[in-house]
Parts: structure tokens; sequence; C-alpha cells
């Protein structure tokens, strides 16, 4: 990736992984998401592509770029679901890895960094069952938050539009994680803000916001799976599944708190309009209702696919993917100057706070004498009025203190 920006801090390191690389209601288009086997893509673990890097090595958990382009200003990201991984929850049976096979062609020029985000949702795990608790949704979330942010500050990009591709499952993680980053405050804690502040949109594939039925995410599952599972572990022990059955608390929770924010953001949700065929019993596993609740401002529309087909495109003209991408390519050309806009917004109001801050818990404490500015030494002060405020009861030190639109608060010792 180009280093273009820096977050604040100066500590470039990001969490683990091999991450390692050289360098309402639009209707669209519909068919057939088969696709029969073919020759695998290339195993080569990086090269040009497109005048970009592309990287076949793909971590399980965490953060990596499957594809960097120098001139790229936007970061595409992809968060998989229910039993997904970074990899094959991308992957068409013919072999194509989409996000690298086919998307940066797809841009017609644009440039674009694609990234997958992997996390433990192995539904069956027997090790998830017994550490998960009711806050699994918001822990990876955190975790999420924390690596691509990390990310993102280490390969100079920090400030890069967002735009999320999500999966399932992995939806509601993206929109607990942008809640959790419009929430954090303290200064400390401030660069985990970015996510929130540049993200530009996102596109839900078949994620099941309202919950969807036990015993479908059961059958779903089982088929799957290469082992057999009892249905007792679907219906009493999976925490995973709990939160996502028809009327979770945690899902309600969420869905109400990002009402307060999605008009910011871009949204597409899209929704599986073919059964999935699981040893003779056909089942919507998400449907309509709960993949695309009515909100003012959404667009919406199904494609001729299962719910595990909505994510995986065999070719340019698998069902799906011409939608897809063509949003994407939209995006990519709207999102630098809205984002641009948002972060300077962002960092006029820090500004704003921190003033207020320094108001509020300093002036009070200290007896204050207006000094204008050639009564100021210039070394220290050339171009600024400020005030000369001292300790009150204190005759053996003072300081000077002005507030400076641009950058904030700024303090010198005079003697």
């Amino acid at each position: 990736m180009r280093r273009r920006d820096r977050g604040p801090g100066g500590d470039n390191s990001r969490p683990g992984g091999d991450n390692s690389r050289p360098g309402g209601g639009n209707s669209r288009p519909r068919g057939d998401n088969s696709s029969a086997p073919c020759a695998q893509v290339s195993s080569s673990s990086s090269h040009l592509i497109n005048h970009g890097i592309e990287n076949r090595t793909i971590s399980r958990y965490e953060t990596t770029a499957v594809y960097t382009h120098p001139n790229a200003e936007v970061d595409i990201v992809l968060v998989h679901g229910l039993n997904g991984s970074p990899e094959k929850t991308w992957t068409a049976r013919n072999g194509i890895f989409w996000p690298l096979d086919l998307l940066p062609g797809s841009l017609k020029g644009l440039q674009a960094n694609v990234l997958v985000y992997g996390y433990n949702a192995d539904v069956y795990s027997g090790r998830i069952d017994r550490s998960a608790s009711d806050n699994f949704i918001h822990h990876h979330a955190q975790t999420l938050v924390t690596s691509l942010t990390l990310f993102r500050r280490g390969e100079g990009t920090f400030k890069n539009p967002i735009i999320w591709v999500c999966h399932s499952l992995g939806g509601i993680l993206v929109k607990r994680a942008l809640l959790y980053s419009n929430d954090v405050r303290g200064h400390h804690h401030q660069i985990y803000r970015s996510l929130y502040v540049s993200t530009f949109g996102l596109i839900f594939l078949g994620t099941p916001h309202t919950g969807a039925d036990v015993a479908s995410w059961g059958l779903m599952l089982q088929a799957m799976s290469d082992v057999v599972i009892p249905r007792r572990f679907f219906e009493s022990e999976s925490v995973l599944l709990r939160t996502l059955k028809k009327d979770s608390e945690t899902l309600a929770n969420i869905n109400n708190h990002f009402l307060d924010i999605y008009q910011r953001f871009r949204i597409h949700m899209v929704h599986e309009n073919h059964k999935t065929d699981i040893k003779g019993t056909k089942i919507i596993v998400v449907d309509a209702d709960s993949a695309s609740p009515q909100l003012p401002g959404v667009t919406y529309y199904g494609v001729e696919a299962t719910h595990s087909q909505l994510c995986k495109f065999a070719s340019p003209s698998a069902p799906g993917f011409r939608a897809l991408s063509t949003d994407i390519r939209e995006w990519i050309i709207e999102a630098p100057a809205v984002i641009h806009g948002r972060w300077k917004a962002e960092e006029e109001d820090a500004n704003r706070r921190m003033r207020n801050e320094i108001q509020e818990h300093i002036f009070p404490l200290v007896t204050e004498t207006d000094v204008h500015r050639e009564d100021v030494p210039t070394a220290a002060l050339p171009q600024y009025q400020g005030r000369l405020i001292a300790p009150r009861g204190k005759d053996t030190a003072r300081w000077w203190v002005f507030l400076q639109e641009d950058d904030g608060v700024h303090g010198f010792n005079a003697d």
C-alpha cells in the first residue's frame, strides 16, 4: 500500500497473522449462480496484477491485504459469516477467489486496496462454545476495530474511505464494530474512531439483521460440515446460533443503536432468492424480511442464488457480481471527497473539545492577564495573541498558553 497518511501516534505495529507482502428498493439483474468446476487459479504467493500487487497468502484470522495498489485511495474490506473464513467464503467451486481474481479487473481503471478479515465463526467448535459469552459479538467487534485500525495505520492508509462487503453474520459484526468505533472517546483511544469516520458504504449479503430460524441454520451447517453434529447442539449449546435466532435480544440492541448512525452511510442489502437444498429439504436460510429490513435511503435487491452462493462468484457474469462491482465502482468515485470532509469535521470537533477542556480545567485555577502579540517574546510566540497565566498563590512559574485554530492547544514555559 502507498503510505498516504498517518493516524495519531507513531506506533506502526499491527496485530498478528501472516499479512506480509512485497510492498429504497432498486432492482438488479438476476440469474443462476451455479458454477462448474474448472482449473484452479495460480497458487503463486504474490505478483503484479493490473499494476497492483496481489497476495494469496491469507491469514486465517485478523486482517490480510489480498490486493494493493500504490494509487489506491479506498479500502474495500470483506468480512465472512457463520462457519466461514477469509478465503473459502469468497471462493467459488471453480477456485475463483473473486476479491482478487475478479474485483480489481472490474473497477475499470479505478484503484482500491482489497482486504479480507477473519475471525472464529465456527459454530461447531467446542472451544468457542466453552469460552463464549453473551458478549461474543461485542468482543469480536472490538477485535475487528483494533486489528483493522492498526493495520491501516501501519500501512499509512489510516484515513482511506472504507467500503464493507459482509456476508451473513459478518454484517452483524461490522454493524457492532461501527457502533463501538463511534462510541470511542478519550485521547488514548481516539484512533479507533477512524473506522466510523472513514466508512462510506456497506453491502450486506444475506445478513440476518432480525435473525433467522435456528432449525434452518442447523440444517445448513449440518450440510456444510464433514461431521455429524447432534441436533441438541444447534438448539441449546451454540452461542452463535442463539445470537442469530429470530427476535434475538443481541440483534435487537444492535439494530436499535444502528438506527442512530446508518443514514450517514450508503447501504445496499441483498437477499437470497434460491432455496438451499439439503438432502431433499429446501429452505431459505435468511428470508427477505430479515436480510432486507425496510429503512429509508437503503437500496434492496435479491440475487438468484442460495445463501452460501451469495458471496461466491465464479465469473464476471455470475448472478449478483455485476451489481456488486458496479456499486463498488461508483462508491470509489464518490467516497474520497465525502470522507475527506468528514475527517476535516472530525479534526475541527476534536480541537473544539480540547479548547473547552483547557478552559474548563485550567483557566479557573489561574490568574489571567491579557497580552497582545507585540508584548510576547517573538521567539516564543511570533504570530499569535495569547494569555499570560500563573497559578494562584505562586510566583515561581508562569506559562504562555494560547489557542490556535488549526493545531489545537499549545503551551510554552516562560520562566
